[in-house]
């Protein structure tokens, strides 16, 4: 659309702003644009119906008690709802109808989230449709939704997470000398636990974090055949002295559980406490790689991380020293970009396990070798990628968008994967 268009189709609609960083509006932002109040008593009954989404535009009908119904016309923009009504509304009046109608959608949680009906640039504007999108309209209501084909979309406006740039790269890990342990009965052992959990589960959620614990061996010391308990800070276990990595590496695990649990919404003081979690794994990592016995137990919540280890929630894991080196692949796909994440380790470009743990990356063809992440920023891209199932699609209009297209030039992680011959657009 040009900017004449554009500036024209803006001068027509009234416009009310959203919410900083998302497509919500709240009830008290309308009230705050419109003198129009919905009376308690006596009852105004209002109806509103889905009609249509094409050209970017919800056209929604609206009835007022027994008068005729109106058509009122949405369109959602980054930062602004721009709202046009068949009677009435222009640039500095919101009509009666285009109030009530946006009242109804508001009024029960005293907000209403627009992002299902943003979709900048994925309309037609010939024929009004979308090749991206499934517009249903039935009896049950209006549904948008991307086709099952393409990947997540960026949009503008969305929250990308910072990148590490060449200035930023990790400090290389050197593997330490294995220290002996010296057991009264050589057939108790000494192991670690990876705790992990979904962090977005409502039932006491935490970072992920390492527990030690003792138990017995079988006779080759190869494998542990009982799990005996969990080892708490200032616990006395005469039968089983730690060596001095063991100690430091012991002191690590009882600071990271202090810092691990996750309590309502993510600030900047979860953020720092996320990242000094994230530095005592880099400071322990190379330690923990030596240990003979190391587990990762998903715990369904850190409330569930007490008395001694469930055996049958335990799988055996390995902690590889390498830093793994994340890879975004832009491919190509016509009118848009598609970027894929995935990880080298020594060469070899592995795609990442969907089953993502904080902080750490692991591969589908080995889930249970687990790659403590380079840099807290790499943390960052992960997570953003891993609730996209590692792929993002980049309409090429909003290509110069994301993190801005001469940082994207010099990034890293980036590099362009075309077939047949087909230019980079680099």
């Amino acid at each position: 659309m040009s900017n004449e268009n554009n500036s024209r189709q803006a001068y027509s609609f009234f416009r009310l702003p959203l919410e900083k960083g998302k497509r919500i509006l709240r009830l008290s932002t309308l009230n705050a644009h419109s003198a129009f109040r919905r009376p308690h008593k006596p009852y105004l009954p209002v109806t509103i119906r889905m009609m249509s989404f094409r050209r970017e535009v919800l056209t929604i009908g609206v009835r007022i008690a027994d008068e005729c119904e109106e058509r009122v016309l949405i369109r959602v923009r980054e930062t602004e709802l721009w709202i046009n009504c068949t009677v009435d509304t222009d640039e500095h009046y919101l009509s009666r109808y285009a109030y009530f109608a946006l009242h109804e959608l508001l009024w029960l949680r005293k907000s209403f989230d627009f992002d299902k009906y943003y979709w900048p640039g994925f309309f037609d504007p010939k024929t009004g449709k979308s090749k991206y999108l499934n517009i249903i309209n039935d009896r049950k209501g209006l549904d948008v939704y991307l086709k099952p084909k393409y990947p997540a979309f960026y949009k503008p406006g969305y929250p990308l997470p910072p990148v590490r740039t060449g200035n930023d790269a990790p400090l290389a890990r050197k593997l330490v000398k294995k220290e002996k342990t010296f057991i009264t009965n050589p057939h108790h052992c000494i192991g670690y636990i990876l705790a992990d959990t979904n962090m977005r589960s409502l039932h006491s959620p935490h970072y992920p974090f390492l527990i030690p614990f003792y138990g017995s061996c079988t006779q080759d010391l190869a494998k542990i055949k009982s799990f005996s308990a969990f080892i708490t800070e200032g616990q006395q276990l005469p039968f089983l002295p730690f060596n001095e990595s063991q100690s430091m590496l012991n002191e690590a695990c009882y600071r990271m559980r202090e810092l691990a649990p996750l309590e309502g919404e993510q600030n900047s003081a979860s953020c720092m406490q996320a990242e000094e979690l994230f530095n005592l794994w880099q400071q322990q990592i190379c330690t923990l790689a030596m240990q003979d016995h190391t587990y990762y137990y998903f715990t369904f919540g850190i409330k569930n991380v007490k008395g001694r280890p469930r055996k049958k929630w335990l799988r055996q894991c390995r902690f590889s020293i390498a830093v793994p080196e994340l890879i975004i692949e832009c491919l190509d796909k016509g009118d848009y970009f598609e970027l894929a994440l995935k990880f080298k380790v020594k060469g070899r470009t592995f795609i990442p396990h969907q089953l993502n743990t904080a902080f750490f990356i692991s591969s589908r063809q080995d889930p249970m070798t687990f790659y403590l992440l380079g840099s807290y920023k790499d943390c960052l891209l992960l997570e953003n990628f891993s609730k996209l199932g590692f792929k993002m699609g980049v309409l090429k209009a909003d290509y110069g968008k994301i993190w801005g297209i001469g940082t994207l030039r010099e990034l890293e992680y980036i590099r362009s994967v075309f077939g047949e011959g087909r230019g980079s657009g680099f």
